[in-house]
């Protein structure tokens, strides 16, 4: 893991591009982290010492599990600290001494507290229709990976019987469903992985048919030129955030066949289809990009569209 520490203006232009973001249950939510960001910002105004500074990926852009993780203690001593009328007054926060620095941290926690907070569940699974012979079911899992935000999540039908024996890892009962330690560990392996090889690994459980499958990752990020794998984009002080996502579906879900508009993507999509087993056969697959960017890095992204014919979906701040 490569660090890239960067100064506080970095948070003033991330939660912009994260405000301005379009996102869907596909996604980590986007918006709400851009608030996030914001009150991360006024935090480390209130007490740079004791909140936490904003380390980033060196490729991706965007912080490390390890800052979120801290960033949400933080997060949590200021939503269960006393309401802000009883909070210090401005004269309380002045001076080095011992009591000052306490008020500072508890106004810095505070100020993140009006935030919501970054909820990245380990792994949940939703009933989504029981049958007679069968039972549909969601599987969504949100992780951080090198910085990037990343939502798997699938909807697949476990056969007569596999739903009472949790032999795939879920278990339904009485219309509520479970998933196992077991399968999310198999996920959460998988999910640096792209979608199609997520599918294979799902496949493999052999007693589920899977009827989508997606993942959304919010990122990577370019400010300035830190985050390298975007840095070409962000060049005259640009800054440029990417929301991708591939999709596996049913024919009629995937609108009819395979689709490729990510203008960031460097594999072969038509060759991931082809490698995928027959007991695939019946998806397709979608793989889509939605840039926020300042207008420097948006007609560099629009120009990159252009050669290669695609009709990316940029929204510029």
């Amino acid at each position: 893991m490569v660090d890239l520490v960067v100064d506080d203006s970095w948070l003033a232009v991330a939660a912009t591009l994260c405000s301005a973001a379009r996102g869907n249950d596909r996604f980590v939510t986007v918006r709400p982290l851009g608030r996030l960001l914001s009150a991360w910002s006024t935090a480390r105004a209130l007490s740079p010492t004791t909140m936490t500074a904003p380390t980033l990926d060196v490729h991706t852009g965007l912080p490390h599990r390890s800052v979120w993780s801290d960033l949400m203690g933080e997060h949590r001593i200021g939503a269960a600290l006393p309401p802000s009328s009883m909070a210090a007054t401005p004269v309380d926060l002045e001076g080095d001494h011992a009591r000052a620095r306490l008020h500072r941290r508890e106004a810095a926690a505070r100020a993140l507290a009006k935030a919501p907070p970054l909820t990245l569940v380990e792994g949940r699974v939703d009933v989504r229709r029981v049958d007679d012979d069968s039972v549909t079911v969601a599987v969504i899992l949100d992780r951080v990976v090198s910085g990037l935000l990343v939502r798997v999540s699938a909807d697949v039908v476990l056969p007569p019987g596999s739903a009472a024996r949790g032999s795939s890892g879920i278990r339904v009962d009485d219309d509520r469903a479970h998933v196992a330690a077991p399968l999310l560990e198999l996920l959460g392996r998988c999910v640096h992985l792209p979608a199609p090889a997520i599918a294979v690994q799902l496949a493999a459980l052999g007693d589920v048919r899977l009827l989508r499958l997606s993942r959304g990752v919010v990122g990577p990020m370019s400010v300035n030129g830190q985050g390298s794998a975007l840095a070409g984009y962000s060049v005259d002080n640009g800054a440029v955030l990417a929301l991708s996502m591939e999709e596996l579906a049913e024919a009629g879900g995937a609108e009819g066949g395979d689709h490729d508009n990510d203008v960031f993507a460097t594999d072969d999509l038509r060759q991931l289809q082809k490698a995928m087993p027959s007991a695939l056969a019946h998806l397709r697959v979608v793989r889509d990009a939605r840039v926020v960017a300042t207008a420097t890095a948006a007609a560099l992204v629009r120009d990159a569209a252009r050669r290669r014919g695609l009709q990316t979906v940029i929204t510029v701040v």
